[in-house]
């Protein structure tokens, strides 16, 4: 591992303890206190710039599942993957669907419950699988529910209005029943309980108000990353949808890390629109391994990341591009890792373009253009472009 971090002496990469910054009246304001982490990632010697980090050095093995098309499961977006038992379990949050495959990729079922009855949904706006109980909890935003059915489909029961039918961007479950809420795009207006990070109880009753947005912030909404992840010790940590601060819970939330670049030499380095001084806001954040991977896109081919060892998260390996060569992963700046239940294993979704014009192009690479194309030796160009997307999965060291 040393020796793929040796390359990355050229950055210097400076944490400092700090308190919380209240000083900014558009961040959240914590009811509960804690101290954070300040991490700021700046280039002091730019004249030792020797590239990229390969990724592989964070990396064990690569595996490959084709997921199999079939008239029942045409997923149009891969939201989030669920690993059970022998199963692939992949949320489709724009089709509303959730199809199950077996662990090559054949097809077996799927759950699609569209419809406004008891027991069925008009969006899967959050998806909670409880995999102890192996039941599904679905929060539909535009009839401000909760309906939990079984791993066969089948209707347990729900909750509406769920949470006095407040506006619900991202939940997730704690271990007591009670779930966490957050709505990043809603003001703390007069006697609103219901903007920022609360709690509810398992019947979707107020509990407490963890931290508020004082004000209303601009935001873009997206269903491809989830604002919360679990780290190994079991604590829930929230990624700020409007800054990039990350946020652990245990029976109180406090800010953990804040990113932010110092100086703006990011920027004709890496290709960067950082300006300095000023927060990375990030895409997700994943916690695998012995990692914590912190990504952002750069708009211009390359995922930029900040990796830091999960035992001490303030203190960073590496910050910028990683080289994607020997993981055989294509470098595309839409490449981001799926939300996933599994501990150590980042999972990318290779849609149909990829192996159509995107194949050719120069900047993909020798190996990775010879393995991609093995994938779908034998079919045409209309059941490539039509085909379901392929899982990659990359098992972190």
């Amino acid at each position: 591992m040393l020796k793929f971090l040796a390359i990355a002496v050229c950055i210097l990469l400076t944490v400092a303890g700090c308190k919380q910054r209240t000083e900014d009246p558009l961040r959240p304001k914590i009811l509960s206190g804690g101290e954070s982490f300040c991490v700021e990632i700046f280039n002091e010697k730019e004249q030792f710039d020797l590239g990229p980090l390969p990724f592989s050095g964070f990396i064990d093995s690569v595996r490959f599942i084709k997921l199999e098309t079939h008239a029942e499961c045409l997923i149009r977006t891969v939201s989030k993957i669920f690993f059970h038992k022998e199963e692939i379990i992949i949320v489709d949050n724009e089709k509303g669907e959730i199809y199950f495959f077996d662990g090559n990729g054949k097809y077996n079922r799927k759950i699609s419950g569209k419809g406004r009855g008891p027991g069925e949904y008009t969006a899967i706006t959050v998806c909670l699988f409880n995999a102890e109980r192996e039941t599904f909890t679905i929060y539909d935003i535009y009839q401000a529910k909760i309906v939990v059915l079984d791993i066969s489909g089948k209707y347990i029961k729900e909750i509406r209005p769920f949470s006095e039918g407040a506006v619900i961007r991202d939940m997730v479950q704690l271990c007591n029943g009670n779930y966490l809420c957050y709505a990043y795009d809603q003001a703390d207006k007069e006697g609103s309980r219901y903007a920022g990070l609360w709690e509810t109880d398992s019947l979707g009753k107020f509990v407490k108000t963890h931290f508020t947005y004082e004000v209303k912030l601009p935001a873009l909404f997206s269903t491809f990353f989830s604002n919360f992840f679990r780290l190994p010790d079991g604590a829930i940590c929230l990624k700020d949808q409007i800054h990039s601060d990350v946020y652990r819970f245990d029976k109180d939330v406090e800010r953990w890390i804040t990113y932010i670049n110092k100086e703006s030499k990011l920027k004709s380095r890496q290709g960067m629109d950082l300006p300095a001084g000023k927060n990375m806001k990030c895409y997700t954040f994943q916690a695998k391994g012995s990692y914590l991977f912190a990504m952002w896109s750069n708009g211009n081919g390359t995922p930029f990341f900040a990796v830091s060892l999960l035992a001490d998260p303030a203190k960073l390996s590496y910050a910028g591009m990683l080289d994607f060569q020997d993981t055989l992963l294509p470098a595309l700046a839409t490449n981001m890792p799926v939300d996933n239940n599994s501990p150590d294993v980042l999972v990318f979704s290779l849609n149909p373009f990829v192996f159509t014009g995107y194949i050719e192009k120069p900047e993909v690479y020798g190996n990775t253009r010879k393995a991609l194309k093995k994938l779908v030796e034998g079919m045409d160009e209309e059941s490539v472009s039509q085909m379901n997307p392929v899982l990659e999965l990359l098992y972190v060291k």
